[in-house]
């Protein structure tokens, strides 16, 4: 069952595995027309890992009509294998209302034996349905 973005508070985390199959690379970079030469294949780029990080926070909760992604930020600082068993972990750490609008910032985590490979925010903003 999906999470309502609305009641979405700051309280809220999950954790699950993740795992980067070995063509993600080359999908990744057919589908972003990317110039990543064939000597990274055996690595996902931050970049692609990001987009499915990002993906499987969108599958936790039903996307109001009017989302708006205000901004990220990730950092990088390991390298990413194909076929290996990840941990995503998700927090959020701003949940507000100002304006008639909700504003939430998730924090994201990708670990690999505890070691850290990717943290990031992403920000996003909705306008409260019926002006409530």
């Amino acid at each position: 069952m999906k999470l309502n973005f609305f009641s979405l508070e700051q309280d809220f985390s999950f954790s699950e595995e993740i795992v980067f199959s070995n063509d993600y690379f080359q999908k990744y970079n057919t589908a972003t027309s990317s110039q990543i030469g064939n000597h990274f294949s055996d690595k996902i780029s931050p970049l692609a890992a990001t987009a499915i990080i990002l993906g499987k926070l969108l599958d936790k909760f039903d996307i109001p009509i009017g989302l708006f992604h205000t901004g990220q930020n990730v950092s990088a600082f390991n390298f990413i294998y194909p076929s290996i068993k990840l941990d995503l972990l998700f927090s959020i750490s701003r949940s507000t209302i100002k304006n008639n609008a909700k504003f939430v910032t998730f924090d994201f985590q990708l670990m690999h034996d505890q070691k850290l490979l990717i943290s990031g925010n992403t920000n996003v903003t909705a306008r409260l349905e019926n002006g409530s």
